[in-house]
């Protein structure tokens, strides 16, 4: 069995990297050191880079350059407990400072977290109450904060970016994934509810983007285009009128402009894939050929001269890339996150495949699959989320798998998105149900492979895949030679009563009402506890002791019950970790100890 350190990035990147307004840097979160801190690279003349925190149990998350380059924002918590708090660094050393209250989640905000004169510093938190998160505008030089309250029972709010003159701030809040409408706060009314803008309109998805150079109004990502796909818009402040920009076939992801609005580059998902395109001036602006992956991030030089990317392919795990737009340059590797095994090795592309479900519909999926002689036994990796995506990307785990001779099929089972909000929604209140029909049909079509291992094809997941692994292994018992739950939830009962306030609206949409009896009863019905009686092949549970999205209760119950019954489960518990392993080492001893079950229980 291939060793899961060989193929592990000699460095993490999270997902968030932020170029300076003169393009020369880039600041990235990086757990080069064993934890993730904030580190800072030449973008034009390579060199070493250079750290700029030193955390030993605080894991970086979120970074943005201040205007003058001077200073770095960024967001961190401790153990993974997920209570972000902000931070300011400057560039030439010293220690961080914190600007949030040291209470509740806090995140920069997504477009531009600084104003553009770098007076303000802009962020929600839900400090003041955790069931209704704020707009915080900072003033960096006395420390002031203007504090706009959120949306109510529009769901979790979030802020954009500070408009072009500096009064006026962009958020947005999300009733659910496929729910969100637009508000805005004026600086000389502090203190007040921020006000929705797009809320007239048709249709349910108005996701804000960075503000047009004149600060006249916005950019949008809406499914106003066909009712389904996201495309790019723009919003007027003045009448509310919407202008499409972009309506592909598929959905938009995400966009950014430079300071002066003349540059918009956006990024659609074309089958999982990341598709740039740019505009300046209005006209089309040649974008750099990219290589085929997963854009994890943005971010524009103030002059929209360059574009620097996290990309993940399968050949390469995520890294910083730079592109100059208007030319054709090939883009540049500002980072090397290989392991020296990938130096030696050609990339495993995946191939793109399409499976039929029991109802007849298409389920999309990647398939990597082992050279050498078959038939090779499987593993069925689900997605997170749930309403995430499999991508065309390098995964450490399932690069070792394949290295050890088991294939992966990576589906994106109704639910997931990237293929339009009808398909993304399919799991609303209905976990358990149309996805684990689709998972059933890709065992299905698996063992009619004639290079598949018949009776070796295990499921593994983490958190909603953790979930559907549980799901697979209870309620189709007889299908799998073994099954692993990375964070998984066990009883959507319990999962639903233990989310924050803030999220109350979107658990009702995703779950159901829990003061509903018959919601309640079907929530049971469709969870892995009510099974756990069923479960006849070997099972592997992974949980992090602070996670605040799955409790670590959601792990004992379903371990403690498959016991009960004689089960085999193996259960390996991660102190000072949560959802996300953001410790090296626990990555480490994670994934060791899943790869080392699968070889067991597979070859």
């Amino acid at each position: 069995m291939a060793d899961y350190q060989d193929f592990l990035p000699r460095q993490r990147l999270a997902n968030s990297m932020s170029v300076s307004a003169d393009g020369a840097m880039v600041v990235y979160a990086s757990d080069a050191s064993g934890r993730f801190n904030v580190w800072i690279q030449s973008a034009v003349g390579g060199g070493p880079a250079r750290q700029l925190t030193s955390f030993t149990d605080q894991a970086v998350r979120e970074v943005a350059w201040a205007p003058d380059g001077s200073t770095v924002a960024f967001t961190a918590d401790c153990g993974g407990d997920e209570q972000y708090q902000v931070y300011l660094i400057a560039v030439d050393g010293g220690s961080p400072v914190l600007v949030s209250s040291g209470a509740g989640q806090h995140y920069l905000a997504e477009s531009s977290p600084f104003d553009p004169s770098g007076r303000y510093l802009v962020y929600s938190g839900n400090d003041r109450d955790t069931g209704a998160p704020d707009v915080i505008v900072h003033e960096i030089a006395t420390g002031t904060q203007a504090r706009f309250l959120g949306a109510g029972g529009g769901g979790p709010c979030f802020a954009i970016a500070m408009s072009p003159d500096g009064r006026s701030v962009l958020a947005g809040a999300m009733a659910s994934n496929t729910k969100c409408q637009c508000y805005t706060g004026d600086l000389d009314r502090p203190g007040t509810a921020l006000e929705p803008v797009t809320v007239n309109l048709s249709g349910d998805y108005y996701y804000p983007g960075p503000w047009l150079g004149d600060g006249t109004g916005f950019y949008v990502l809406t499914t106003d285009g066909d009712g389904d796909h996201v495309s790019l818009a723009t919003f007027a402040s003045t009448d509310g009128a919407l202008s499409i920009v972009d309506r592909p076939v598929w959905d938009i992801e995400d966009v950014v402009t430079s300071s002066d609005g003349s540059t918009v580059v956006w990024s659609l998902n074309q089958d999982g894939y990341s598709v740039v395109h740019a505009r300046r001036d209005g006209a089309a602006l040649t974008v750099p050929p990219t290589p085929d992956g997963r854009i994890r991030a943005m971010s524009i030089s103030a002059d929209g001269s360059t574009l620097a990317l996290l990309l993940n392919t399968p050949a390469r795990p995520t890294e910083v890339v730079v592109a100059r737009l208007g030319t054709d340059a090939p883009v540049r590797y500002v980072t090397d996150t290989r392991p020296p095994v990938l130096c030696d090795a050609g990339p495993v592309e995946p191939e793109l495949i399409r499976y039929p479900s029991a109802d007849g519909t298409d389920i999309p999926a990647f398939l990597y699959r082992p050279p050498g002689p078959s038939p090779h036994p499987v593993l069925i990796s689900v997605h997170g989320g749930p309403e995430v995506q499999a991508r065309p990307e390098y995964l450490p785990l399932h690069r070792c798998l394949v290295a050890s001779g088991i294939a992966v099929l990576t589906p994106n089972v109704r639910g997931s998105s990237g293929y339009g909000h009808a398909w993304q929604t399919r799991i609303y209140r209905d976990w358990g149900g149309v996805d684990l029909d689709d998972l059933a049909a890709a065992h299905a079509w698996l063992t009619a492979q004639p290079w598949a291992a018949a009776g070796k094809i295990a499921v593994y997941g983490a958190s909603y895949g953790g979930f559907a692994a549980l799901s697979c292994m209870t309620r189709l018992p007889d299908l799998w030679a073994a099954g692993v739950s990375v964070s998984g939830m066990s009883d959507l009962v319990t999962l639903a009563r233990s989310m924050p306030p803030d999220w109350a609206a979107i658990c009702a949409a995703m779950f159901g009402d829990l003061a509903d009896p018959a919601d309640v009863a079907e929530l049971k019905r469709r969870s892995p506890l009510t099974y756990a009686g069923q479960i006849s092949a070997p099972l592997l549970i992974v949980q992090g002791v602070n996670d605040p999205r799955v409790p670590k209760a959601e792990a004992d119950q379903i371990v403690a019950a498959a016991r009960a019954n004689g089960a085999d489960v193996q259960y390996e518990v991660l102190g000072g970790e949560g959802h996300v392993f953001t410790s090296r080492d626990n990555d480490i001893k994670a994934h060791t100890a899943i790869t080392e079950f699968l070889a067991k229980h597979l070859r």
